[in-house]
């Protein structure tokens, strides 16, 4: 079951979110979202999953989040798909509680379309789920899984199911091995 105390961020489709929903229960789960139209979101409450937009435009829309965190005695974030930089003062609020998911073996391709950047290179993709610090994609590494390039059959479509697969699996064994 997830820490009584965790939040999920996410900012898309959610199917990382589903995963560690899938793995580790609903049950006193807070999922947030910086955009309505993260089809998670819906996901999540159908399955009884607390869930709530956050305008995070501007540093007091951060601040406020930060002081309603607290006040549910948040004790880590998990990043799935959260498509925002983390402001400093935010991150120092929860220094060396918030987790995120990238999908590539770092310090190779951080930030945006980095399944596209590493197949561009030929070079291997995986996952990476490292602590947040200052820099995008830059903290110290929970756990990274790599995958050997398929040589006979390049599809980039194929890669990111890969990929996307790879993401589940390490979000769920993180979950399920710090429990």
């Amino acid at each position: 079951m997830l820490n009584s105390r965790s939040a999920i961020f996410i900012s898309g489709r959610g199917s990382n979110l589903k995963s560690a929903l899938e793995h580790c229960g609903t049950d006193k789960t807070y999922v947030f979202s910086n955009t309505e139209k993260a089809q998670g979101l819906k996901w999540a409450k159908r399955r009884g999953a607390y869930t709530k937009v956050v305008s995070l435009k501007v540093k007091s829309d951060w601040l406020n989040f930060s002081n309603q965190l607290n006040k549910l005695k948040i004790k880590e974030i998990i990043l799935l798909g959260f498509m925002k930089l983390i402001p400093k003062e935010f991150l120092n609020s929860f220094k060396g509680q918030i987790l995120n998911l990238h999908p590539s073996v770092l310090p190779d391709f951080p930030g945006l379309n980095s399944i596209d950047r590493s197949l561009s290179l030929n070079k291997a993709t995986g996952v990476s789920l490292h602590f947040v610090n200052e820099k995008m994609d830059d903290g110290p590494m929970i756990h990274q899984s790599s995958l050997n390039l398929k040589k006979d059959v390049f599809d980039k479509i194929d890669e990111e199911r890969r990929v996307h697969f790879l993401e589940q699996y390490t979000v769920g064994r993180y979950l399920n091995e710090r429990n």
